[in-house]
């Protein structure tokens, strides 16, 4: 709850907040991780809070995991999906074609179904079958994708003004530091 009420006063303020911090108390990822994320995330969302950091991080913000950042990501998508609300129109809900297809029948060979389902997003990291069925484990898949990135992502160097701000910056708050 804290973070919320810190974002409801500095609304009252007239201030932007950095909210909703991923940032927990598991001692690895999992399931008590991301429940924490959620709802954390979730209520700075509810109220408003402008932006949030902490992703991948466990053990009260301490210990940083790669993987976490991934499904960090997929919570955060989530929690930005939920908080952008429900469309309840009647065109949204189908709700003319709940009356054509009737009890007992199915909506998959709808046109509306097809359409619809094909906007879906789904999850890159949750959604992966597996061989003999069932899916695989998100983590599992995140520390995969993890590796891949280590491996094949080669930034782009900065340009040379980029690093004389960054000197001049660094600069600046070591004469700050030092009054």
């Amino acid at each position: 709850m804290l973070y919320p009420l810190g974002a409801e006063m500095a609304h009252r303020w007239g201030v932007p907040t950095l909210a909703g911090i991923f940032g927990t108390d598991a001692q690895v990822p999992g399931w008590q991780s991301a429940a924490e994320a959620e709802s954390s995330l979730l209520l700075c969302a509810l109220v408003g809070a402008e932006t949030g950091s902490g992703l991948g991080l466990v053990e009260s913000c301490m210990l940083l995991y790669p993987e976490a950042i991934l499904l960090d990501a997929e919570v955060y998508q989530r929690v930005r999906n939920e908080a952008a609300g429900l469309d309840t129109s009647p065109e949204a809900m189908a709700l003319d074609v709940i009356k054509e297809v009737g009890p007992r029948g199915h909506f998959l060979a709808h046109r509306h179904t097809r359409t619809n389902l094909r906007r879906r997003q789904f999850s890159d990291l949750t959604a992966q079958p597996r061989q003999g069925g069932g899916y695989r484990d998100p983590q599992e898949v995140a520390r995969e994708k993890v590796d891949w990135i280590l491996a094949n992502h080669h930034p782009k160097p900065l340009e040379e003004a980029q690093k004389d701000e960054l000197t001049r910056i660094l600069k600046a708050a070591d004469r700050e530091k030092d009054t």
